[in-house]
């Protein structure tokens, strides 16, 4: 019976770590929200365990090409144990994809398309059932309007805040709250860090009022234009995470993440 008992909290354990590792369900009802446009945009960043997938359905050498770059971890100071564990450790599965190039994230979008496009049943403004979907990265002005820069003018942060923290005194995103300090006041309490060092999981804190979460701060986020990428990440000041702030890259980073959005095809398009 002892032998029963010891046994029984690793197997506990062997059943959690099979759990986390299988891939997330994307569900397009709940994972997307509608905004006027005409199209989707996803609630949440591309996270690791969703990138994990894609990489396993494509074609291996396709794969190598695909892969993070685990190596931008090494040009911070938080270097090796992140460059060894943040994309294979399943305890990181919910926290952004980061270490890609805007053509892998566009060749994930790719995949998205052929494997969800065809069975999707979201419904058009006027009612209508497309035959079929694509996913694709946000334009930059796709990206602002989600963040709502038409109500808020582009001067406060995505969601309408114009202030970091909320009423509570509570962080209301992931960024770098000074120099050299990614997680608020040393010896601060609850209210006075946001808790994360690096990325936080991509559902961490709240949604905005538009459903979406980390639309600022966390990583920041590629559009369809290269070399954009917006929403400020945990590696930046909280000045540029703002609406119009825009963050330049021009190869894979730790900061730098994505999120995709769905547009409907239309039926001249998938005729030809």
């Amino acid at each position: 019976m002892k032998k029963l008992l010891l046994l029984l909290p690793a197997c506990l354990l062997l059943f959690a770590a099979k759990n986390l590792s299988k891939y997330p369900e994307f569900d397009a009802k709940k994972e997307m929200v509608a905004l006027p446009s005409g199209i989707w945009m996803s609630k949440y960043e591309v996270s690791q365990a969703r990138y994990k997938q894609f990489l396993a359905e494509i074609p291996q050498e396709k794969m190598l090409e695909m892969k993070p770059d685990s190596t931008v971890w090494l040009t911070t100071g938080f270097n090796d144990p992140y460059a060894k564990y943040y994309f294979q450790h399943y305890a990181f599965s919910t926290y952004p994809v980061v270490g890609i190039s805007h053509a892998a994230a566009n060749a994930f979008c790719d995949w998205m398309t052929v494997k969800y496009g065809k069975v999707l049943k979201m419904k058009t403004a006027d009612g209508s059932v497309p035959s079929g979907y694509r996913f694709r990265l946000p334009t930059e002005a796709e990206w602002m309007a989600a963040a709502g820069v038409e109500r808020h003018h582009g001067t406060s942060y995505p969601g309408g805040y114009h202030y970091p923290r909320d009423h509570r005194g509570r962080f209301i995103f992931n960024h770098k709250v000074g120099k050299g300090d990614f997680a608020g006041y040393a010896g601060g309490i609850g209210k006075d860090y946001e808790g994360y060092m690096i990325t936080a999981p991509v559902d961490a804190y709240w949604a905005d009022p538009a459903g979406f979460y980390n639309l600022t701060g966390n990583v920041a986020e590629m559009v369809a234009e290269f070399g954009v990428a917006k929403g400020g990440s945990w590696n930046h000041r909280s000045d540029d995470c703002t609406i119009e702030s825009v963050n330049s890259y021009e190869r894979p980073a730790t900061w730098l993440g994505f999120r995709i959005v769905l547009e409907a095809i239309p039926a001249s398009d998938t005729a030809s």
